[in-house]
């Protein structure tokens, strides 16, 4: 007796996509955000330390 087993993963590869695209533009956003010149060099930095444990996470 033999079993054939099989995964679908086609309704996986759409939101997977979606959600790293989501992350592409968080990422984007958080560079323009840091590099604002009215910013301070410790303003850019929290900024960044805030953002980016979000995006790993997410990731």
């Amino acid at each position: 007796m033999a079993f054939n087993v099989g995964v679908d993963l086609s309704g996986i590869e759409q939101p997977a996509n979606i959600a790293a695209q989501s992350i592409e533009k968080m990422a984007a956003s958080l560079q323009t955000m840091a590099k604002h010149p009215n910013l301070t060099p410790e303003q850019q930095a929290a900024i960044i330390d805030t953002f980016i444990p979000v995006i790993i996470e997410v990731a």
